[in-house]
């Protein structure tokens, strides 16, 4: 059976293997060294951003796979700075992701 937050030490339970909620995000820290306090901020900045570009990918699994993965590491790439507030990495995050994307459809 594999380990879930509490077992581990996370003060936000980990999801179950079949939510696709913010998976790009949960395997791109996997082995990372965030707080627990942090980690919970970047998950909350990484749905907030998700929610509002998540339309323009429409059905294309790929396609939405790419862009989420792009994301989550936009919020990682913010959350160097200051993993504290999730409406700030989340703007961050938009706008890192926006410029990345500029031209490409």
């Amino acid at each position: 059976m594999p380990l879930r937050g509490a077992q581990i030490g996370w003060s936000r339970p980990l999801a179950p293997a079949s939510e696709t909620h913010n998976m790009p995000f949960r395997n791109l820290i996997d082995g990372g060294s965030f707080a627990p306090e942090a980690l919970t901020v970047m998950y909350e900045a990484f749905d907030l951003a998700w929610a509002e570009v998540a339309s323009e990918y429409g059905n294309d699994p790929t396609r939405t796979e790419f862009a989420r993965s792009a994301l989550a590491q936009a919020i990682l790439s913010a959350a160097e700075e200051d993993p504290t507030e999730a409406v700030r990495l989340k703007t961050a995050a938009l706008e890192a992701f926006a410029t990345r994307n500029q031209g490409k459809s």
